[in-house]
């Protein structure tokens, strides 16, 4: 084997070990973009992301973005406006699952909270069930602070 070839060998295995998937790379560059665009959002979750590429690729839709569109129907719903970020979008998940959009509001020191809600399976008084839950996204310019609860009664 000449030099050439050699260095060849050497790339092609160097290529083959790089965990960057170009195919991943564009797919979460579209999915980012449609849920810009499209709900005001941004798949945080990398459990949300991995599930639907993981979809992606067993399915091998010929048009990505009508699959998506598809795909995300019923997702990052807003039960009334849209969340308008402070910073960049940061949805709230849980077990990579977006949550429900309820509300924003301010407070005097310019922080601005968004109010998401979802459900999770738990016991109350012995009883099996869905527990409602909240969780509190607080961006401010420091950074951001995300706190939850269950609501029960």
């Amino acid at each position: 084997m000449n030099r050439g070839d050699a260095l060849r060998k050497k790339f092609a295995a160097k290529a083959a070990a790089n965990p960057f998937d170009a195919v991943k790379a564009d797919f979460n560059e579209r999915l980012d973009h449609i849920l810009l665009a499209e709900k005001n959002a941004g798949a945080a979750s990398s459990l949300f992301v991995d599930r639907l590429y993981t979809a992606f690729t067993a399915e091998k839709p010929s048009d990505l973005q009508t699959w998506l569109g598809q795909k995300l129907t019923g997702l990052f719903v807003s039960i009334d406006k849209k969340p308008q970020w402070a910073f960049a979008p940061s949805w709230c998940f849980e077990d990579g699952v977006p949550l429900e959009f309820l509300h924003q509001f301010e407070d005097d020191d310019q922080a601005t909270f968004y109010v998401f809600r979802g459900h999770r399976e738990g016991m109350i008084a012995g009883v099996k069930g869905k527990l409602r839950f909240i969780k509190l996204l607080a961006q401010t310019r420091a950074g951001s602070v995300l706190l939850d609860g269950e609501i029960v009664g």
